[in-house]
């Protein structure tokens, strides 16, 4: 029998200790998921203002510091206060609907379109039963958020920190990745720009056109006074992921219930705020504005990736949901790099 190779046996022996270490460095990772994946999206999403500062300040540090401030200030506070007071009208209305409480929103939005539009067969509505899941959810959901809002508060302290890092150190990191993916130079930096493009598009785009939409939502429920004003607009977050209805879903009851409890001026106000903020100003201006770089992943396909993130990784998900997502498609865009079949450009006409 010839001995076995000690260069071949030696190889094996190294892969499996790099195997190992993987294991080992991903299962002291795991704890702090949310701090790599809070880290990795600021630092995408906000890259684009870096460089901008960059450009305005000598150096790098300098603008890296001015962007972590920025996304405290615009996203990181307003996000702590809005889920801070959506939970705690959600627990309200939870423990109104459990105590019996409950008032039959069902039976006033029937009644009105019994008065208003009697020659429609339109199906009875248990509106109270839907809510009342819909509130189990959310506060299912967000107690682990609000319970924990030391632990998640540290978990935002070490993204900062490592926001900063990628945005200074990013290039070197950049190319440090790339020279381990096992393609040519020029195909693992298109591979790499490409699943930044596709975060960009999914998390800056999508999702952050959600958010809007769901600030829009609290602003107009707020002015044109619907109860629990935050709780009911939150709700247009998810909505805005679906595709073809959108934030109809939300605004509509809201406008009918105006209209049925006798707030005339009030429910045609709601109307115009949604016809001219929600569908013209933000679905028609900005959303192309945000989603005009990137991948375009379909609505639908966002919106089961956020609840399905949601449901396995907790509040959480709502960002590894869309981020897994994002990197699926940027492997699908890549695939003829990495299978050898690059597509021809198209000839030019």
């Amino acid at each position: 029998m010839e001995p076995k190779d000690p260069k071949q046996f030696g190889n094996h022996f190294l892969v499996a200790l790099f195997l190992a270490s993987a294991a080992l460095v991903v299962y002291i990772f795991l704890p702090y998921l949310s701090v790599v994946v809070f880290a990795i999206v600021f630092a995408v999403v906000f890259n684009p203002l870096y460089r901008g500062l960059r450009k305005l300040v000598r150096y790098d540090w300098l603008a890296a510091l001015i962007t972590v401030l920025t996304v405290i200030l615009i996203v990181l506070v307003p996000f702590s206060f809005l889920a801070t007071l959506i939970f705690g009208q959600a627990m309200h209305l939870y423990g109104w609907f459990a105590g019996g409480n409950e008032v039959h929103l069902g039976a006033i939005v029937n009644g009105f379109l019994a008065r208003h539009f009697s020659g429609f067969d339109f199906p009875q509505i248990d509106i109270t039963n839907y809510l009342s899941m819909a509130l189990g959810w959310v506060v299912q959901n967000l107690l682990p958020f609000v319970g924990g809002l030391a632990q998640f508060a540290l978990v935002l302290f070490l993204s900062l920190f490592g926001m900063f890092y990628l945005l200074t150190d990013g290039n070197a990191l950049r190319d440090k990745i790339a020279s381990l993916i096992p393609l040519e130079q020029r195909y693992s930096k298109r591979v790499i720009d490409r699943m930044e493009r596709a975060i960009y598009s999914v998390v800056g785009g999508s999702l952050a056109i959600a958010l809007i939409h769901g600030v829009e939502a609290i602003a107009g429920f707020w002015i044109f006074g619907i109860p629990n004003a935050a709780f009911w607009g939150s709700l247009a977050v998810v909505a805005a992921l679906i595709p073809m209805v959108g934030t109809s879903i939300v605004d509509i009851p809201a406008i009918v219930y105006l209209f049925a409890t006798g707030h005339i001026i009030a429910g045609i106000g709601l109307f115009v705020w949604w016809i001219v903020v929600s569908m013209n100003g933000v679905d028609n201006l900005l959303s192309p504005q945000l989603k005009r770089r990137g991948l375009n992943a379909h609505p639908f396909l966002i919106l089961l990736s956020v609840l399905g993130g949601i449901s396995v990784f907790g509040l959480i998900g709502f960002l590894i949901g869309p981020l897994a997502l994002a990197f699926f498609f940027a492997l699908l865009d890549i695939y003829p790099l990495l299978s050898g079949r690059e597509p021809e450009p198209h000839a030019s006409g």
